[in-house]
């Protein structure tokens, strides 16, 4: 598996590839945000933990809710770097049990970004060619093999000592 430094690097790279390619001049967010362990979904903790203590609180069946790369709520709180914050969040907490059947209540739910850096560094999306800036950073990063491998070996982690797994792929495109 690469490196989080080789990972940092690339998406760096590709990050200062889109905003010449689309005139847009920011700086990334350069912290990676983690994975994370929400609880089950019948009970929802307050707070994230991360997917090795997770792991520990639900040996039995899991849920893993795949999204593309954090935004910016992920971001507002430097101490407190965790994926769905913000009204995504929230959401999730209110309505992600009404989707699933009764019996899943107790499945624990692991939520997990294909690429765990701000493809969308920070921009507002509806505006110029933000949206198409960070859909080039996303592009770029999941056809190269350390991105595609890194996350698959995340969701491994999580998914290998599961008895039942539902992966949900929440990815916009």
């Amino acid at each position: 598996m690469a490196s989080t430094d080789k990972l940092k690097d690339l998406f760096l790279a590709v990050a200062e590839k889109a905003c010449c390619e689309y005139h847009v001049c920011v700086e990334p967010e350069k912290c990676m945000c983690p994975d994370a362990y929400f609880g089950t979904i019948a009970k929802m903790l307050d707070k994230p933990v991360s997917v090795k203590k997770g792991l520990k609180l639900t040996p039995g069946n899991r849920i893993v809710l795949v999204l593309e790369s954090p935004h910016v709520d992920e971001y507002k709180d430097p101490e407190e770097v965790w994926p769905i914050q913000g009204p995504s969040g929230d959401n999730v907490r209110a309505h992600l049990r009404n989707l699933l059947l009764d019996e899943m209540g107790n499945w624990g739910l692991f939520v997990v970004n294909a690429i765990r850096y701000q493809c969308s560094q920070g921009l507002i999306l509806s505006r110029g060619f933000n949206r198409c800036a960070k859909d080039f950073v996303v592009g770029n990063l999941l056809c190269d093999d350390s991105f595609r491998m890194n996350f698959i070996d995340r969701v491994r982690q999580i998914t290998d000592s599961s008895q039942m797994v539902i992966v949900l792929n929440a990815c916009t495109k």
